[in-house]
């Protein structure tokens, strides 16, 4: 290795960790292919811990070292570098994610192959990280499909029924199998999961067609076992991420010997996965893979005393074994005594291996809020939670296949629309308060994008014309607003009064015999506004009704009175945004931009404002929410949010007509405290006692004549910011 490279990133400040993963790769590498590649993989680890992070070098390291291409020369690794390097340009976090699915792609794929799968994922995320990130994951069904045809994977869907048949005639069980598609998760991380009677399954297990039916098989009779052999769900309570795992391994071989005894052939199809040597390296992953192999295969004889000890004490309880309780009892036996051995788990990275095994989710019952030590188990309560609620609509289980993420829950009567995931595109996670538990549950809801349908592109001279008179009338108001108050400017050079600390500074330095400070004098600015508004328009189903004596709808209030407003603006300059908002249940509140802070109000903007359309429902905090995220690049003193809205907060997912009242007052607050006015205008009698109830009486105004909201909206925007 050279000296020089050596020490580039030995003495970067890169850390151990990363310069032991920099050094064992090159060794491995130049014993493959030579060392001329050592140049721009040295320059390529450096990149990625500056733009990346520590980990990603270090995962990179061990990719190149582990590189899977037949017969490797050092042109293909050479290739193989460009792409990662490429990739890693664009966006560090897809490439983490290429990097985690490195093995199993590099493995399945020639290079030529490879190369196009990567190509064909820049393209499709060209216009998203996140689509580029997903894609790279091998859970999108673009990026499957391509891998599917270039390596002859096997997918869940084409062997689903097989499973079907098989699981009825062994365990007399019939749950229901779907596809579990978790977001950027690695395919190499990726593993199954149950709860009650509903079986989610990895799209695919790449390697052979033969290796992934076995993998399947594998998998659905491991959970089939769980089904016939296990009890009730075990209580977490004050277990650590490690104990939890070590019960969770005892309690799979539990389950696997009981069945095996019944069937002999599972034990056979099980022990093949296991394939963990006898000694080595005494890490919590590697331990924990002698100890599973130790627990199935009584022919498995291993140095590491402490998955010794494990198979003993379950050997010994062998009479015991129709009952759960010898899993926690031995469980918590090793997980003390490794707790003393100081061996290092890592939480976040551990995947329970073989890769047939589950994700240990469906045997425990987790607490209401977790801990923070469960919470960096990342045990995926959610996702058990959305099992559940997935396990008892059997009518709706063709359509559940389908879709494989409806998580939605019988609340309400409406029934749900199904999503358009092709127009729709999620653009954040955000919390939701539920008054009921006082807890802000975490990334509740899904903020989805989606384009407008575009209306006329002549939509402002329609204004014009028939507003022309409120126009003229709102411009006056407008010209004759205050341009708000001015700002003491300290240390001017001139000035009507003395600025006293740079007075005293200069008095210090004449004392000390230096030369003093010139600008000593105070002054004001002179006045300048400095707001900016977004204004948020409801367009939820309720905006299709026709104002009463009037051929207008709602919704065409909304527009026109925005349209005046913009008009109305040029004469302030105010940054301002427009956002109509409506919601199909929490996994799809829909923000339609008509236009941003960062753009000039254009002939598109003008389209889209036209174009808004009615539909769905109301849930008002979450988009009140998304609007306050919106300022965070404006840098003026006041922000405003200005929502005109119909009616009361609601939405199909919800029958608690209190509860997204609450949550609607939870996010008012929550933006006061980050200085984000809001202010109501509702539209309507019972529109106005419902907002009165959330934004209080200085927060809202109430609208009752309709047809009349145009002119007010602009008066009120006047009152407003003078």
């Amino acid at each position: 290795m050279s000296i020089h490279h050596k020490n580039r990133i030995k003495y970067a400040g890169y850390g151990q960790n990363v310069f032991k993963a920099y050094e064992d790769a090159v060794d491995k590498i130049t014993i493959q292919i030579g060392s001329a590649f050592l140049q721009e993989f040295t320059n390529t680890v450096s990149y990625l811990c500056i733009k990346g992070g520590k980990a990603d070098a270090v995962l990179f390291c061990k990719c190149a070292a582990e590189l899977r291409f037949k017969n490797l020369t050092d042109k293909m690794f050479f290739e193989w570098q460009r792409k990662i390097n490429d990739v890693a340009k664009i966006s560090p976090k897809a490439c983490k994610v290429l990097l985690d699915n490195n093995s199993t792609t590099t493995g399945s794929l020639d290079l030529s192959s490879w190369l196009d799968w990567i190509d064909t994922g820049l393209r499709y995320g060209a216009n998203s990280i996140d689509n580029m990130a997903d894609y790279f994951s091998l859970t999108n069904q673009v990026s499957l499909s391509f891998f599917n045809e270039h390596s002859g994977t096997l997918m869940f869907a084409n062997i689903k029924e097989q499973l079907k048949l098989e699981l009825k005639s062994l365990f007399n069980i019939s749950p229901d199998l779907i596809p579990n598609k978790i977001k950027f998760q690695s395919a190499a991380k990726q593993r199954s999961s149950f709860s009650d009677r509903v079986f989610l399954l990895p799209p695919t297990y790449i390697g052979s067609s033969k290796r992934a039916l076995k993998t399947y098989q594998a998998a659905v009779f491991h959970m089939g076992a769980h089904l016939r052999y296990g009890k009730k769900s075990f209580e977490v309570d004050q277990l650590k991420p490690m104990q939890v795992a070590i019960v969770s391994i005892i309690e799979d071989a539990r389950v696997e010997m009981l069945a095996g005894l019944e069937l002999p052939g599972l034990n056979r199809l099980w022990t093949e996965f296991h394939d963990a040597p006898s000694s080595g390296i005494n890490t919590a992953q590697r331990m924990f893979e002698r100890l599973s192999r130790a627990l199935i295969d009584p022919n498995f004889h291993t140095d590491d005393g402490w998955a010794a000890k494990g198979k003993r004490m379950f050997y010994q309880a062998r009479d015991s074994w129709d009952d759960p309780r010898i899993s926690r009892a031995i469980g918590n036996i090793l997980g003390n005594e490794l707790g003393q051995l100081r061996v290092q788990f890592n939480a976040k990275d551990y995947v329970p291996n073989p890769v047939y095994r589950d994700d240990n989710n469906g045997l425990w019952t987790f607490p209401e809020a977790p801990s923070e030590d469960m919470q960096a188990h990342d045990l995926n309560v959610d996702l058990v939670e959305a099992r559940r609620t997935t396990r008892g609509n059997k009518k709706n289980s063709k359509m559940q296949e389908e879709t494989s993420e409806n998580e939605n829950e019988k609340y309400g009567i409406a029934k749900p629309s199904t999503v358009d995931e092709k127009s729709g595109r999620l653009i954040a996670k955000l919390p939701e308060f539920d008054y009921t538990a006082n807890k802000l549950r975490k990334d509740w809801v899904s903020i989805l994008e989606y384009r407008n349908r575009l209306g006329s592109s002549k939509y402002l001279d329609y204004i014009e014309d028939e507003y022309s008179e409120v126009i003229q009338k709102s411009e006056r108001l407008f010209s004759s607003l205050s341009l708000g108050p001015s700002k003491k400017l300290k240390r001017q050079a001139e000035g009507e009064n003395l600025d006293l600390d740079a007075s005293v500074d200069a008095l210090i330095s004449i004392r000390t015999k230096t030369a003093p400070e010139q600008n000593i004098f105070e002054n004001r600015s002179k006045p300048s506004r400095s707001l900016a508004i977004h204004l948020l328009l409801d367009t939820s189903e309720s905006t299709r009704a026709l104002v009463p004596n009037s051929s207008k709808s709602i919704l065409e209030l909304e527009r026109e009175a925005a349209a005046i407003l913009v008009k109305s603006f040029n004469k302030t300059r105010d940054p301002f945004a427009i956002t109509g908002f409506s919601s199909n249940g929490r996994h799809d509140v829909r923000i339609q931009t008509v236009k941003q802070f960062d753009e000039e109000f254009g002939m598109s903007n003008e389209m889209s404002l036209a174009g808004l359309a009615s539909g769905y429902s109301t849930r008002m905090g979450a988009a009140l929410r998304y609007c306050g995220t919106s300022f965070n690049k404006t840098l003026t003193d006041r922000k405003l949010i200005l929502l005109v809205t119909d009616g009361e907060p609601s939405d199909i997912d919800v029958n608690d007509a209190k509860y997204l009242k609450f949550d609607t007052k939870r996010a008012v607050s929550e933006l006061k405290n980050v200085q984000v006015d809001v202010f109501c205008v509702a539209l309507g009698e019972q529109a106005g006692k419902h907002a009165e109830q959330i934004f209080g009486k200085s927060g809202c105004v109430s609208i009752n004549n309709l047809s009349s909201l145009p002119t007010k909206l602009t008066n009120l925007y006047v009152k407003l910011t003078s």
